[in-house]
């Protein structure tokens, strides 16, 4: 059982044709820094095949140590869960391209050390959070294909390390 890998630190199981819900075991893998869970629904003869379902797990939070996670490229469910907004070691997240719900909640702000987002096409909603513009490490930020709605702030200007 992938539960009982205590130690492992890097696990990548992207770019294959998995389907079913994220296992529960593998949020008690909390030594791990690098998740990769990525690209699982891929386009084959114009048909998508396989991806991840189900919703991202609150056990999330466990995963203190993470600093790359990319679940993007899946079939995954539900609101994006607060608990990964607490995640602060986290220097690159990719969710994008999932059937998530939901706003972008103000707590992305604890995220200080982020470089990466891509919350594309993930059908998130509402307006962007201000506080998403508190995040100077930022070189690369995606939030194409939304419905994400009112102004882009002139707070966008902080950060200055976008390329």
């Amino acid at each position: 059982l992938i539960g009982n890998l205590k130690g492992l630190r890097f696990l990548n199981f992207g770019l294959n044709f998995l389907t079913g819900p994220i296992p529960e075991e593998l949020w008690d893998l909390v030594k791990l820094q690098q998740l990769y869970l990525n690209i699982n629904r891929q386009n084959v003869n114009n048909q998508f095949k396989g991806g991840l379902t189900g919703t991202i797990s609150s056990k999330i939070k466990q995963l203190t140590e993470l600093t790359i996670l990319h679940l993007d490229g899946n079939s995954l469910q539900g609101t994006i869960p607060p608990e990964i907004w607490s995640l602060t070691s986290l220097v690159k997240l990719f969710l994008g391209n999932n059937d998530f719900s939901g706003n972008l909640a103000t707590e992305i702000a604890y995220l200080i050390h982020l470089d990466e987002l891509d919350i594309s096409q993930t059908n998130v909603e509402g307006l962007i959070p201000e506080e998403l513009f508190t995040l100077k490490n930022l070189t690369n930020l995606n939030l194409g294909l939304n419905y994400l709605e009112g102004t882009i702030s002139s707070q966008i200007s902080k950060l200055y390390k976008l390329i």
